[in-house]
């Protein structure tokens, strides 16, 4: 089930006489997305090497596996920092 229903839709349904397959959302052909893989590659194909370009008290300069120059401010937060050494 995507989304799922509301509290208490599930008994109302039930006692208008809707199936399982109603209830669980999957008796709609367009309520129910099966698993589905994708047969390509959506990664990068070629990452560049991050690298530290030029650190101070208060920010990095790095290049990321894009190669951009990215300003990371270790005031703001620390999850891009510790990524990037």
């Amino acid at each position: 089930m995507l989304l799922g229903l509301l509290p208490g839709v599930a008994e109302d349904w039930r006692a208008q006489g809707a199936t399982e397959a109603e209830i669980d959302l999957t008796g709609f052909g367009f309520d129910y997305c099966p698993w589905h893989a994708v047969g390509v590659n959506t990664d990068m194909i070629d990452p560049r090497q991050t690298a530290v370009l030029e650190e101070t008290d208060e920010y990095q300069i790095c290049l990321d596996e894009l190669g951009r120059h990215v300003k990371l401010f270790k005031s703001a937060g620390l999850s891009g920092l510790t990524r990037m050494r």
